[in-house]
């Protein structure tokens, strides 16, 4: 746990998570709570780090399946709440722009507005 940790804090995404899931699980559920703990933060660090919604999604779902099956683990654990609570604002939000989008293309399309005649300064002859 402790190169996975360094590989964090060094923001070695892919290769905390190499390191965690070649981790054996822990016997003590206690103990496996941090591993999969370290899991799901591992994810959203990747899904933070994503080029596309799609993958910052689908990362933040993992992320998320690992923050419960930590706080499953150990529920006295005030870290695992918090960081379920903000990954679900985060996949909230994902889905409310999912449904505007899908409002937008319900929409039929406007038509661009006409440009108005901008009126044209007359000059008057001199006599």
């Amino acid at each position: 746990m402790n190169r996975a940790a360094a590989f964090l804090e060094n923001r070695l995404w892919a290769r905390a998570l190499e390191e965690l899931q070649s981790t054996p699980p822990y016997a003590k559920p206690s103990e496996e709570a941090y591993r999969q703990y370290n899991l799901g933060l591992t994810y959203e660090a990747i899904a933070y780090d994503a080029k596309t919604s799609a993958d910052q999604r689908t990362n933040l779902y993992k992320s998320q399946e690992y923050y419960d099956k930590a706080l499953e683990m150990n529920r006295k654990e005030k870290y695992f709440i918090e960081t379920i609570s903000r990954t679900r604002d985060s996949l909230a939000g994902y889905k409310a722009l999912e449904q505007m989008a899908k409002d937008d293309s319900r929409k039929p399309p406007v038509a661009p507005a006409k440009p108005a005649a901008v009126p044209v300064p007359v000059q008057k002859k001199r006599p």
